[in-house]
This record gives structure tokens, sequence and C-alpha cells, in this order.
């Protein structure tokens, strides 16, 4: 997983990229997911 503030102008797998507020939400709901499961990240 790659994080870039402007995936569209990465210079390489841009498709991929997550900017930084994808990968916030993402982390928000990976801690409420590992919270249900007696986990933490």
């Amino acid at each position: 997983m790659e994080v870039h503030p402007r995936p569209w102008e990465a210079l390489s797998d841009a498709e991929q990229q997550l900017t930084f507020e994808m990968f916030r939400e993402l982390m928000v709901k990976g801690r409420e997911v590992a919270r249900a499961i007696g986990r933490s990240l």
C-alpha cells in the first residue's frame, strides 16, 4: 500500500496509490474492525 499526496501525479502505480485522506479513513475503519475482534492496530 502506498500513500501519495497527489496519486494522479505518481510516477508509478498511480492507480494503486491512496491519498492521505483515503489512508486516514482506512485506518479509522481498520481500528473499528480491530476493536470489534479484540485487537488493536
